[in-house]
């Protein structure tokens, strides 16, 4: 009787150490995503812009093309990102479960979509330098898609 007891506790004891080490990564993660975009400088040498000297990404090279790529892409809805790593690492620490994790991982980026498409549509001037749409190229593109047959109203509903 005593053995099954111990086996699980420390089935318990790996368990909770294996989501504290994962909530470990998904928050330096986090950090390390958060600290590239605050970060970006338009003028850092990065996959989409010849610039010579250091970057002044406080990650490095990496990070000011972490930065570039995720703000031309997303744009501000990139912000978000390490929002998201921060809840999961705070769930996986706390070891609670996602009850359906591939519905709300797609719910997540659902809502990464949908902001980057209204930031599209909001017509904002672009930022950094004028080098970065607000809604990013995926929300641009999502808005103008969902615009040509739902006009403006319509897709922001």
């Amino acid at each position: 009787m005593a053995a099954p007891r111990a086996n699980a506790q420390n089935e318990v004891w790996r368990r909770t150490r294996r989501n504290e080490i994962i909530a470990i990564v998904l928050f330096v993660a986090g950090v390390l995503l958060l600290l590239c975009l605050a970060s970006f400088d338009p003028n850092d040498p990065s996959w989409n812009t010849a610039a010579s000297g250091p970057s002044r990404n406080l990650v490095g090279a990496i990070g000011a093309n972490v930065g570039a790529a995720l703000l031309q892409i997303l744009g501000l809805a990139a912000y978000l990102l390490p929002l998201l790593f921060f809840i999961a690492s705070w769930r996986r620490f706390r070891t609670q479960r996602l009850q359906a994790p591939l519905a709300r991982v797609c719910g997540l980026a659902l809502l990464v979509l949908a902001v980057a498409a209204l930031l599209a549509l909001a017509g904002f001037a672009p930022i950094f330098d004028r080098s970065v749409e607000p809604g990013g190229l995926i929300g641009r593109a999502i808005a103008q898609f969902l615009a040509s047959g739902l006009n403006t109203i319509g897709t922001a509903i």
